[in-house]
């Protein structure tokens, strides 16, 4: 796979390591022009003295995550259809945006009409629960998702009613359970 691909940058965190680390991978033919100067004993693509405690952090990140990545995406999976269950048990209408098949194990994006984003947010912040209407990228952005704005188009009312949910390594069924039901509880009291 690797001679398909000609630049691969990876952020530690983003595998729950270390903040401020990761790496590069460039294939051997893929010229790169130097933005910094010194780095020998990085062929000259960076100055500077690694982060080795970091480094290591991450390199265990990778491990963790390559050896409990088919477990931990069929968690995932199963904490999606739990939050769902739970709404469709209470009753309450939400639309799914994108696919359950289709899709990152880790992430559910729902829409709740009849709601705004805004009153949402601030109600499951106040429950305890960490939702956000958006990629961590655009966070604090007052822009609707661009991911939902291709998908609905710029007058959909989804741009402003939608929540991303995501998982990771320290949720467990309990929580799902327990952001299921404060979810319907906010969502019934927005809507009256």
């Amino acid at each position: 796979m690797k001679e398909n691909i000609d630049l691969l940058s990876i952020s530690a965190h983003k595998i729950n390591g270390p903040k401020g680390v990761g790496f590069l991978y460039v294939r051997k033919d893929v010229p790169l022009e130097a933005k910094t100067f010194g780095g020998e004993q990085e062929r000259k693509r960076r100055a500077g003295t690694e982060n080795l405690p970091s480094l290591v952090g991450m390199a265990e990140a990778i491990r963790l995550s390559q050896e409990e990545m088919d477990k931990k995406a069929e968690e995932y999976i199963g904490f999606k259809h739990i939050l769902i269950d739970i709404l469709k048990e209470d009753g309450i209408e939400f639309h799914l945006n994108g696919s359950l098949e289709h899709a990152l194990p880790h992430v559910l994006n729902l829409s709740f009409p009849g709601t705004d984003v805004e009153s949402m947010l601030v109600n499951l912040d106040l429950a305890g629960i960490a939702v956000s209407s958006g990629s961590a990228c655009t966070a604090g952005s007052i822009e609707p998702s661009h991911v939902l704005l291709a998908m609905f188009g710029k007058d959909s009312e989804r741009l402003r009613n939608s929540i991303r949910f995501s998982f990771g390594i320290n949720n467990t069924e309990e929580d799902i359970i327990h952001a299921g039901r404060e979810v319907s509880k906010i969502v019934n009291r927005l809507r009256k």
